[in-house]
């Protein structure tokens, strides 16, 4: 009888100290200086009738990489219009918590001390101009329930350029401008269904080239798709054959041993897009070509 209450006791208690919401515990995550910079986070509740809130504003000088997912309790889904427009205090790499769903219009333009920007779990929307101008933004990775990526989003971010991006099979739209003047090199698109683009949408990318599932649906010039910059080749296919195989792998393979590919290869049959031919490359060749991929 005695072990029963015992067992019971501690059951009580270890739910009394269960965190209230997945976010509480993240907080005290934070240091002393972090919480203070927090405080300086300007915060407006949302009329949809969620009990959420938006960063609406930073209003300190000081120079954080901080974009937190509560505020004294206080669930933060979204990042309002022109909340960060234009301050250099936003710096360096950010980490946005999962969440954000939705990034507003200007939100961070002309951040340009901002250098990468990694999307929490839930983001669905990045809005219109949301990082035009950050002129020294050069990596971003995105998650994999992003829905719309507004216009003019990631316009004049020259320090993109070279850079691999991965669209995830959740992208359903992406507007006008969106990657104009970027310098991409390649951009990867992972749904076999085309997302919406317009004309304008890689304006002035000169050097981009885009990769589209070998399977495809709506990568088509007739839906705006630029297809003289759309790669014609199946991945992995070193022989050029239409076909990947075990010749493609010994092929990719010999490139490694031999230090002798091109930058077309790159594009063709770096598998892992990680601007390296090697073993890995050619593993992967044969696991797909295994499993009839």
């Amino acid at each position: 009888m005695r072990i029963k209450k015992t067992l019971v006791v501690l059951l009580i208690i270890s739910i009394a100290f269960l965190p209230l919401n997945i976010y509480m515990a993240s907080e005290e995550e934070y240091s002393e200086e972090e919480k203070r910079i927090i405080e300086n986070y300007v915060i407006e509740k949302n009329d949809d009738g969620s009990n959420t809130y938006t960063i609406v504003s930073y209003d300190s000088g000081v120079y954080t990489n901080i974009i937190p997912g509560e505020v004294d309790g206080k669930i933060i889904t979204r990042i309002g219009d022109g909340a960060f427009k234009d301050l250099k205090q936003i710096a360096g790499q950010i980490s946005l918590p999962d969440s954000i769903k939705y990034i507003g219009d200007e939100a961070f333009s002309g951040c340009t001390s901002m250098v990468r920007i990694e999307f929490g779990d839930d983001l669905e929307e990045i809005g219109n101009k949301c990082f035009y101008g950050c002129t020294n933004l050069n990596d971003i990775s995105y998650n994999n329930n992003i829905k719309r990526i507004g216009d003019n989003a990631y316009e004049n971010c020259r320090s993109l350029e070279d850079t691999y991006m991965n669209i995830p099979e959740s992208i359903e739209y992406i507007g006008s401008n969106a990657f104009a003047n970027t310098g991409i090199d390649l951009i990867i698109f992972n749904s076999k269904n085309a997302p919406v683009i317009t004309e304008n949408t890689f304006y002035r990318c000169r050097s981009l080239k885009i990769r589209v599932p070998n399977k495809s649906e709506g990568y088509i010039q007739e839906n705006n798709w630029p297809m003289d910059k759309v790669i014609s080749t199946l991945l992995g296919d070193a022989d050029g054959d239409m076909n990947v195989n075990a010749v493609d792998a010994a092929i990719v393979m010999n490139k490694f041993k031999n230090n002798n590919f091109t930058n077309d290869d790159l594009y063709n049959i770096d598998m892992n897009y990680d601007k390296v031919i090697n073993s890995v490359d050619a593993a992967i060749i044969m696991n797909r070509f295994k499993n009839n991929l």
